[in-house]
């Protein structure tokens, strides 16, 4: 039914010639006046009710996910960026508030930017580390197996290493994102698709939202006082009787941080128990500065690998790492050079001061 509403309300507007309020941030439009054949179930003139994708582009304009692309047209064989394919999803999860307002890369530098909050809450929630040297690349067109790496990983699961993009691929066929697509992993991904594959994964249009729970204002907890590196050295080792070195480790291994609202698969979630362990309840933040590493801290480096400080050199760090190999591994030594070549960001949940 809302769906019916929204697509009489834009068909509407076209014919009578009004402009809708303006909704999608970045470049996008609102539907426009100036084509009066616009379909009466999407309300776009290039867009058919008979299409694969129509009930997504429905979807996606009533929940704000994106607009029109003006005259009302979507252009749904237009490609998109990184940039805007982030801001999708993070559109679609609610515009959640990134915890930090620092930048973990060094493209992403405007925080008046449409899509500076959306780049930041995807780095931290692990959705997307950038494509090394620090880099987002956000106007770099967008691959159908990004999308899915950044829905995979958005729902918890593991595409990483080298075959990132066959376990997203993987991981979306088994999900049912991609049934009714024809396409290759590399090729361009146009904002049909984008749609298509964000409401195949998130949650239907007929579902209601629920009525807005009222809650007190929560007492102040008073500070939690952070462990010195010391502590934190001792407790993560004490972890090495448990998960001792060669031990299997893989993708079907999960951790669950509440603390950091994350979940992480194989390296990810050994390092979010690590850091659990350590930590407890300490929020955390992000950086991409090596000299202010600390013990205990998590560096995701490229867009592939997660690892745990214990121990910190001018040059260097000493680490623990699960699915190293397929399982845990304790002591090796990963140089600056090697993380600054492959990118890299950091986790730590020592206060800023």
């Amino acid at each position: 039914m809302r769906k019916r509403i929204l697509s009489l309300t834009m068909a509407l507007a076209l014919v009578l010639g009004l402009t809708l309020p303006a909704g999608a941030a970045g470049e996008e439009t609102s539907v426009a006046t100036s084509q009066p054949f616009a379909d009466p179930e999407t309300g776009f003139t290039d867009v058919s009710g008979t299409d694969y994708y129509a009930d997504a582009v429905a979807w996606a304009v009533e929940e704000g996910v994106t607009q029109g692309t003006g005259n009302g047209a979507f252009s749904p064989d237009a490609t998109v960026t990184r940039a805007e394919a982030v801001t999708f999803l993070w559109r679609a999860a609610g515009s959640p508030s990134p915890r930090s307002s620092a930048s973990p890369f060094t493209d992403v530098t405007d925080p008046d930017a449409y899509y500076y909050d959306a780049v930041l809450w995807a780095a931290e929630q692990n959705i997307t580390g950038g494509v090394g040297g620090g880099a987002f690349d956000l106007n770099v067109t967008l691959a159908y197996d990004q999308i899915l790496t950044f829905l995979c990983r958005a729902a918890g699961g593991e595409a990483s290493g080298d075959d990132w993009s066959a376990a997203a691929v993987q991981w979306a066929e088994e999900k049912g994102l991609t049934d009714g697509l024809t396409f290759t992993a590399k090729a361009a991904c146009p904002r049909s698709d984008v749609v298509y594959c964000l409401w195949k994964q998130l949650p239907g249009l007929d579902q209601e939202e629920p009525a807005p729970e009222v809650t007190p204002e929560p007492t102040p907890e008073p500070a939690v006082e952070a462990p010195t590196e010391q502590e934190v050295y001792d407790t993560i080792m004490a972890l090495k009787d448990q998960y001792p070195e060669g031990m299997p480790w893989t993708n079907d291994n999960r951790y669950r941080s509440e603390a950091l609202h994350n979940t992480g698969y194989a390296c990810a979630g050994f390092a979010l128990l690590c850091s659990d362990a350590a930590f407890g309840d300490l929020p955390g933040r992000n950086h991409t500065s090596f000299d202010d590493i600390r013990v205990g801290d998590i560096i995701r480096i490229g867009d592939y690998h997660s690892v745990v400080v214990l121990e910190k050199k001018a040059d260097s760090v000493i680490v623990t790492e699960g699915n190293y190999n397929s399982s845990i591994h304790w002591g090796r030594e990963i140089t600056r050079s090697s993380l600054e070549s492959s990118g890299f960001y950091v986790t730590t949940r020592y206060p800023e001061g």
